[in-house]
């Protein structure tokens, strides 16, 4: 891609959540994605908010491994050689690996038992205490970059939610499943009770 600046984008990730609160770590990872040509245009940035002792003591002592200090940063800066309204910003939420995902108590207006959360927490335990090192895909949204005028779409005064949708059955999140998704967003499955928290503006490297 060219260094245009004017095409630039100064990305800040705020938070990454569910209304469901489950004690197990959560990845997210973010790209950029031109729908219509069917191709990315930028490297995948890693982001994780697992920062509670409880979260560390999760992964060091189940997953067996430290938290990688690069995936701390919530800031990055994309660069794209053009504007187009078909330019996304892709977020998928990665979390342990546990087959085909139960994500009933993360869909909107769920109220699941005392009984069904504690069977989905010792699930989980047990999930992170034999796979702790493998990651599947959880859940996804997208936003728009730009707008049809080319103006930037996130905006950093005001934070933009990303909604966050399960992927369809036995569907991986490759470029042919994005493509449907982004320009057929009817075929989407109902969204989840979660969203990625983010706000953008034009680089301008005077300003660091």
């Amino acid at each position: 891609l060219t260094e245009n600046s004017s095409n630039q984008v100064f990305l800040e990730v705020n938070t990454v959540g569910f209304s469901y609160r489950s004690y197990e770590p959560y990845y997210l990872e973010i790209f950029i994605f031109d729908a219509e040509r069917g191709v990315r245009l930028s490297e995948t940035f890693y982001v994780e908010f697992n920062d509670s002792d409880r979260m560390q003591a999760i992964m060091f002592a189940f997953a067996e491994q430290d938290p990688d200090n690069e995936s701390k940063s919530n800031r990055c800066i994309f660069s794209t050689a053009y504007k187009s309204e078909h330019i996304h910003l892709v977020a998928k939420v990665t979390y342990v690996f546990r087959g085909e995902p139960d994500l009933d108590h993360f869909m909107k207006g769920a109220n699941p038992s005392e009984k069904d959360k504690k069977k989905y927490e010792t699930d989980t335990g047990k999930a992170i205490s034999a796979l702790g090192a493998y990651k599947q895909v959880m859940a996804w949204g997208s936003i728009p970059v730009y707008r049809a005028n080319g103006d930037l779409n996130i905006l950093w005064e005001r934070f933009c939610n990303i909604d966050l949708y399960k992927l369809p059955p036995s569907k991986p999140l490759n470029e042919e499943t994005l493509i449907e998704m982004l320009l057929t967003p009817e075929r989407r499955t109902k969204p989840l009770d979660g969203r990625v928290v983010i706000r953008a503006k034009p680089f301008d490297s005077s300003s660091f």
